[in-house]
């Protein structure tokens, strides 16, 4: 439920793109009061997806902590960080 006059006391977001996730609580509530404070900053935070082995490696006794899928996984997500991070940091004043 969307609510003009902010949440009340005791609230917390339940719904949206994310979910219910602690992140987007945290993420509503630190723009709420950077909102309330007047802090001319920007301000957001990124969901990322869970890494996973690829479909070869799928005997933890072997101890093999990475593989090629998941090394071109946290790339790919490394990437699209910094890709983020870099356009956020042209509009920063």
């Amino acid at each position: 439920m969307e609510r003009p006059d902010g949440p009340t006391p005791g609230s917390a977001a339940r719904a949206g793109g994310g979910g219910d996730y602690l992140s987007n609580e945290i993420a509503y509530r630190a723009t709420l009061l950077r909102d309330a404070v007047g802090l001319d900053a920007p301000g957001g935070h990124l969901h990322t997806p869970v890494l996973a082995f690829g479909p070869g490696n799928t005997d933890p006794a072997t101890g093999t902590v990475t593989d090629p899928e998941f090394v071109r996984a946290r790339q790919a997500m490394t990437d699209q960080v910094r890709a983020v991070l870099t356009v956020v940091a042209g509009t920063v004043r």
